[in-house]
């Protein structure tokens, strides 16, 4: 039986390194959907930015659409990030999208998902790949 000292110990950190600051920088990517529609899409996080730990700051499409993002789940090779939520402007209704993949060395490649925002149907899924372009900038 553990005495009441031995259960106190503070517990000690893992010496796994942290994924997240491998996921930090400038992101440009592209969703492909089921049906071959494909749209750009960039992805900005800033690892010096310890207010919102996990957060990417932005992801936007050229089309003119930005929305938040936040980094749900990373490990060393794999990430799960949640984008909005946004309105969809195909299909004129609140979505968010689901990004699923693994990353390695500024590369990320997986499937996406987008359900309409509070619901559980899928609006549209897919693949898509994304490159780590630099670090991110801020305007003066």
């Amino acid at each position: 039986m553990q005495s009441i000292k031995e259960r106190s110990r503070p517990v000690t950190a893992t010496t796994q390194p942290d994924p997240v600051p491998d996921l930090a920088g400038a992101w440009r990517g592209r969703l492909v959907d089921a049906f071959g529609n494909a749209e750009s899409f960039n992805l900005q996080r800033d690892s010096t930015d310890h207010r919102l730990p996990g957060q990417f700051q932005l992801f936007s499409t050229p089309d003119g659409l930005v929305a938040g993002a936040r980094l749900l789940e990373a490990s060393q090779r794999t990430c799960v990030v949640l984008i909005g939520p946004y309105l969809d402007p195909g299909a004129g209704i609140p979505v968010v999208t689901v990004l699923e993949g693994a990353h390695c060395e500024g590369s990320m490649e997986g499937t996406f998902h987008t359900r309409r925002h509070g619901d559980r149907e899928t609006v549209r899924m897919g693949h898509f790949t994304a490159t780590r372009i630099g670090s991110v900038t801020r305007a003066a």
